[in-house]
């Protein structure tokens, strides 16, 4: 990676631009049809304990065929499927079925057919809407907490500490699957075709984790109102853009776990909207 102390505006906007993306559709979504957002889940349904472990096996799973060349493979078709499941919920939220079948038409083309750094980036950001939005009605604001403080743990010791996310990240990288949201630095970045996309020439990754599990908070939230899933969003979007300037200004640019700063603006809007409003 190139030496760092230098921050990137671009990137801060990008990054930021592509977070409130998600995060207002998630919650554009679910009060814009109430019925059919109250329909992929009710508060609670889904534990904190439940979601954890699903988390844990299936990080174990990922890990384990990730051994083989293979299992880049299955990866990559597996996540592009969610991604794209995603983008179909937000559409049948958005627009009922036709939504939905248009949705993930759009999605299917961009991802295959324009293939270029803004295109995944938009199809991404489009498609973990969807998933926050379904996660985020399924689960209560105190459980999402807890999973996002849980799950910031666990990316410290996966980033410093075993180290095993980074290795990850690398094969997958090697594999050419896309995994993870691509980051310019600036704007030519964003014309950079996917299948020669590599960190360190010009584009950074943001994982996914560290952007739907703040949209799955803000999502929840919001049961109690849309300003509060609006003040969530804004802490963790602090979150992240104090996690970015962490991440420029070292002496060399490092993988950094960028969940926990995240998780932190997130859970304290949300204590401060619960304190002070509700």
């Amino acid at each position: 990676m190139p030496n760092g102390k230098k921050i990137s505006v671009f990137a801060l906007l990008f990054q930021g631009t592509a977070f409130v993306l998600t995060v207002g559709l998630a919650l554009a979504a679910k009060f814009w049809h109430p019925m059919s957002a109250s329909g992929y889940g009710k508060p609670g349904q889904v534990s904190v304990w439940g979601f954890l472990a699903a988390f844990t096996v299936m990080t174990a799973f990922v890990l384990a065929i990730l051994r083989h060349r293979l299992g880049v493979r299955v990866f990559s078709v597996m996540f592009t499927a969610a991604v794209f499941f995603g983008v179909a919920l937000i559409g049948l939220a958005m627009a009922g079925e036709a939504g939905a079948v248009i949705g993930f038409s759009v999605a299917v083309f961009l991802h295959y057919s324009v293939a270029r750094v803004w295109s995944f980036d938009l199809v991404l950001s489009v498609g973990l809407a969807g998933v926050a939005l379904s996660l985020g009605d399924s689960l209560a604001p105190t459980g999402a907490a807890v999973i996002l403080a849980a799950i910031s743990i666990y990316d410290i010791f996966a980033v410093y500490g075993s180290r095993h996310m980074v290795g990850m990240a690398g094969r997958l990288l090697d594999g050419g699957a896309g995994f993870a949201m691509m980051v310019p630095v600036s704007p030519k970045g964003l014309l950079v075709r996917t299948d020669r996309s590599r960190a360190g020439n010009g584009l950074f990754y943001l994982g996914t984790g560290d952007i739907v599990l703040p949209a799955m908070m803000a999502v929840s939230a919001s049961r109690t109102g849309l300003f509060s899933g609006l003040v969530v969003m804004f802490g963790a979007l602090v979150g992240q853009i104090f996690n970015l300037v962490v991440f420029f200004r070292q002496d060399r640019l490092r993988p950094v776990p960028a969940l926990p700063l995240t998780a932190t603006g997130s859970i304290l809007a949300y204590l401060a909207v619960s304190v002070f409003v509700n």
